[in-house]
């Protein structure tokens, strides 16, 4: 693959992460929301329901965005290889890429899709099993 191919895929993987993001934040938006508006607790199957439901959603989208993460720093480790050559040596958009893994962006990504997962899941699960809504 040519460095621009690189670059390319790398956008185009960025791009897939950035509408699982999207999805991501949607889906708990509307999960809060239906969760707030409703004027009664859930039953214990609702609760049972309810958290299978989003647990499977939540382990798919972090695999994702993890596999998606991974994706792109190794789309960036070869495209900066490219850095030597005469054909791309005055490239800034390798330059670029090449700052970002040396200021370690696979480790960061992973930690951010890490966290905001865990406290996202737990404030989930906190809030289906222990909302007081009127009986």
């Amino acid at each position: 693959m040519t460095a621009y191919e690189l670059v390319d895929l790398a956008t185009s993987i960025g791009g897939r992460l950035d509408l699982q993001i999207s999805l991501f934040v949607t889906i708990h938006l509307a999960l809060f929301g239906g969760i707030f508006y409703l004027d009664r607790s859930l039953n214990r199957t609702e609760q049972i329901f309810t958290l299978l439901v989003y647990s499977i959603f939540a382990a798919l989208s972090y695999y994702m965005m993890l596999h998606q993460a991974a994706m792109i720093s190794a789309i960036y480790n070869d495209a900066v290889k490219y850095l030597s050559d005469d054909c791309c040596s005055a490239s800034e958009v390798l330059a670029r890429m090449a700052r970002e893994l040396e200021a370690g962006r696979n480790t960061y990504m992973r930690v951010v899709i890490i966290s905001i997962h865990a406290f996202l899941y737990l404030a989930v699960v906190m809030t289906i099993l222990f909302d007081g809504r009127r009986k």
